[in-house]
């Protein structure tokens, strides 16, 4: 099942998405093992762009994290993840489990505000 976010945050905050993963009946996926990856992209006119301009996943990349067996990760946005980033943008969660079939998991939008007080400023 896909589950629908959308937030607000400041330019330059931190701030954890926490997605708990579940199928069509609502009975826990466990995210163990598999792929997890989180993208988000600039939300332009007609649709967003389709390169991203943020990826975390829980490997090489990192920022992913899996919190519990019951189908619940957590992606961590660092404050030097968006503090040169302001406006809408569309944001993905999919996984991909060992015999490689992949599921969406999340979607929404995500807008970071301006802020006037910057880190180290």
């Amino acid at each position: 099942m896909t589950q629908k976010t959308d937030f607000t945050m400041y330019q330059g905050d931190s701030k954890v998405l926490s997605v708990a993963v579940a199928d069509e009946d609502g009975v826990a996926v466990p995210v163990d093992g598999m792929t997890i990856r989180w993208q988000a992209s600039p939300v332009v006119t007609g649709g967003f762009e389709t390169t991203a301009t943020l990826k975390k996943d829980n490997g090489a990349l990192g920022g992913i994290t899996t919190v519990t067996e019951e189908g619940v990760f957590e992606v961590e946005l660092e404050p030097e993840d968006t503090e040169d980033l302001t406006g809408l943008y569309y944001h993905e969660a999919e996984l991909t489990d060992g015999a490689g079939n992949i599921s969406t998991v999340l979607t929404g939008r995500m807008t970071i505000k301006p802020v006037l007080i910057r880190a180290g400023g």
